[in-house]
């Protein structure tokens, strides 16, 4: 499959930011969906927006194809955290977990995903265009304690990416999910370095990934077609 152009929601930093520079070097059209606020976007283009938000990932949509885009790829790596355990116990007290928590999480991780998966396959099939779609997952999603919303997003991500690779298999649109380890992100960057040795300590590897290491990874499996309606671990062995 041809691939010349690929847009890619949280383009901003991480993962989706190693990702742009990667896809730009190998002379690729790269447009990047980021949250409002985000300072710091590559690629050809930007176009900002909420995820979460059918109304603003339309609107994005709508944009980029305006602008002349072709569809022919689409990485999903916006996402969140918010880590706490389901009930907190301390002496003489419970925190459960806040429904506002779960409900952001869900929304921006799995909802975004449906969202933006949605629009542009909806462009691809109108256009009969042959095209890739890649999902992002985590080890999380096998069940992580502590990460309750975070570990339900992304096995609803994973789910969702196999029901939609059946669907649109037909009409040419293929679709998996990658579920990357450990990676020198932001993200990662909040929690505490002993937990995060701890737990590159449980991989194959021992270490913990470079965000560049898995964005190559992420673009093999983006122009690969051997690699489609399946989850592909990218996480050293890891087991949370």
């Amino acid at each position: 499959m041809e691939i010349k152009s690929v847009v890619i929601t949280g383009g901003a930093g991480g993962i989706g930011g190693a990702l742009d520079r990667c896809l730009v070097a190998r002379g690729v059209e790269t447009t990047v969906i980021v949250m409002r606020g985000a300072t710091d976007a590559g690629g050809k283009g930007v176009v900002r927006a909420d995820v979460s938000r059918e109304e603003e990932v339309g609107a994005a949509f709508a944009e980029i194809e305006r602008r002349g885009v072709r569809f022919d790829g689409l990485v999903c790596c916006a996402g969140i955290v918010k880590d706490a355990p389901l009930v907190g116990v301390a002496p003489g007290s419970f925190a459960p977990y806040p429904l506002g928590a779960w409900s952001s999480t869900v929304a921006v991780n799995l909802t975004g995903t449906f969202l933006c998966v949605r629009e542009f396959a909806v462009r691809c099939i109108r256009a009969r265009r042959r095209s890739r779609v890649v999902t992002v997952s985590s080890p999380a999603a096998c069940g992580a304690p502590g990460q309750a919303a975070y570990a339900a997003s992304k096995a609803g991500v994973e789910a969702m990416t196999l029901a939609a690779a059946a669907e649109f298999a037909p009409w040419g649109v293929t679709l998996c999910c990658v579920r990357p380890g450990l990676t020198d992100t932001p993200m990662a960057a909040a929690y505490p370095r002993a937990v995060l040795d701890r737990l590159a300590r449980r991989s194959s590897i021992g270490r913990i990934y470079s965000p560049e290491e898995t964005a190559e990874a992420i673009v093999f499996c983006l122009f690969s077609d051997t690699v489609a309606g399946c989850v592909v671990p990218l996480d050293g062995g890891i087991k949370l």
